[in-house]
């Protein structure tokens, strides 16, 4: 797997993770969350509605495999500012 720098992800706002670190949607990806707050994370094309917050957790310090080949959007969202370190899966 690639590593890549860890992303900062503000609070309460979706961010698409592939535009974050500028990986081609649609390659696989892992995504460990490196804070305090759990992480929700959507695989999508578009962001999610705003007001919400749904889709799986990601632990505190637990990888998450994120996406499969072919995935064209991978969203997420936290009630804090997270650090999340994204691999590329070869």
């Amino acid at each position: 797997m690639s590593t890549l720098p860890d992303v900062v992800a503000p609070a309460n706002i979706w961010w698409d993770v592939y535009a974050m670190t500028g990986i081609a949607p649609g390659t696989p990806i892992q995504i460990f969350n490196k804070s305090d707050v759990r992480l929700v994370v959507q695989e999508r094309a578009t962001a999610p509605p705003p007001g919400t917050f749904d889709g799986p957790y990601v632990a505190t310090n637990w990888p998450w495999i994120a996406t499969q080949q072919g995935v064209t959007g991978c969203w997420v969202k936290s009630s804090d500012i997270v650090f999340i370190n994204v691999q590329v899966v070869e």
